[in-house]
């Protein structure tokens, strides 16, 4: 059982290890740091640091656009109720931070464009976002009292929304070629090497791996999702929604039902719901958490069963090599043939995705 890594932070380590304890209580070899490897220049995710990369190409006229110009009137109006009811919890603020403008609140506070790619504004609603996900943090981690006791859950999932916006404005369609061309182009690397049984350049995982897991940020779930075209709706929250420890999952499937046809890939989206993470929850089949078929949807075949070489020159078609941060990978893309893909007689392949705070991938 080999296990890899590939990661930003040190901070990855440890999601990843509490992980396959979680899923892996028995095999002890997987609890330990000391197991984890990688390269630390073969990152999964530019974060906009490595100007040896791709950049945003979102220019800033395409991002006032989405944000509606001007003083921003549309974003605020747009979200006017949340934030509203994340003002009537904390009772901003004082006079000085509204020139001109009584009683200062937070809708009151100037929208200003920083072009960060976590988040494009600073004011009233990038405030709104940090309350959002204090008070959802607040009810998650178990907290007695949270958002002082003034708001439901059902507010703080709605208020969540905003997080997923905000982050969606820089994190675009336009975006997501340029910052996760990589990543994308590491899934498809690993379902072609499982199904093809022989190693491919650029993964530190071999060919028998089973079952790859990567510990990422919320951004790499937006991402990806916009540059595959995928949607979800998970029980306990908002459409799209990537609540911690989310796991966005890739399945290939070769077994004697698919012999005829060859290999698949299916997409599933699975998620603890609110009361579940705040309760700490274990999980069993009458209390399982929420877990939902993401279909495929640019899939010229079966969206929820996709042929692998569909899958293929559908993700390809998606990428910008020029963005792929991993030598080898870039070269799999610009040079993979468009061939069907040989296929052994049965075999069964997990790639899972999981939102935290830094990005790695763990292989056994």
């Amino acid at each position: 059982m080999a296990v890899s890594f590939m990661c930003l932070s040190g901070l990855v380590e440890e999601t990843a290890t509490n992980w396959t304890l979680g899923a892996f209580p028995t095999c002890k070899a997987l609890h330990q740091e000391e197991v984890i490897k990688g390269d630390a220049k073969q990152v999964l995710f530019n974060d906009g640091s490595n100007q040896e990369l791709c950049g945003f190409q979102s220019s800033k006229v395409v991002i006032q656009s989405f944000l509606g110009g001007g003083k921003y009137e549309a974003l605020l109006n747009a979200w006017k109720s949340q934030i509203q009811l994340v003002d009537s919890v904390v009772h901003c603020c004082s006079s000085e931070l509204c020139p001109g403008h009584l009683p200062c609140n937070l809708s009151s506070l100037p929208i200003k464009y920083t072009g960060k790619f976590w988040a494009a504004t600073e004011g009233a609603f990038d405030i709104a976002v940090f309350w959002a996900e204090f008070f959802l943090l607040e009810y998650l981690n178990g907290n007695p009292q949270y958002a002082q006791g003034q708001l439901g859950v059902s507010d703080l999932v709605d208020l969540y929304r905003m997080a997923v916006e905000n982050i969606e404005i820089m994190d675009d369609h336009f975006a997501s070629r340029s910052f996760e061309s990589t990543m994308a182009s590491h899934i498809l690397g690993t379902l072609l090497q499982a199904a093809e049984r022989k190693p491919i350049p650029g993964l530190s995982h071999s060919q028998n791996t089973k079952v790859v897991y990567m510990a990422g940020h919320d951004t790499n779930l937006i991402l990806l999702r916009l540059l595959l075209g995928l949607r979800w709706q998970s029980h306990g929250w908002a459409q799209n929604g990537v609540a911690p420890g989310g796991m966005l999952i890739f399945e290939l499937d070769g077994g004697e039902q698919r012999q005829e046809g060859g290999p698949v890939v299916s997409i599933y989206f699975q998620v603890a719901q609110p009361a579940q993470l705040r309760e700490g929850q274990p999980f069993s089949e009458p209390q399982a958490p929420s877990r939902v078929q993401v279909a495929i949807t640019d899939c010229p075949g079966d969206p929820f069963a996709c042929p692998l070489d569909a899958f293929k020159k559908m993700v390809i078609s998606k990428l910008r090599p020029e963005c792929i941060g991993i030598p080898a990978l870039r070269d799999l893309v610009e040079n993979h043939g468009a061939g069907s893909v040989p296929w052994p007689a049965q075999y069964w392949w997990t790639f899972l995705l999981t939102g935290q705070k830094s990005t790695a991938a763990v292989a056994f």
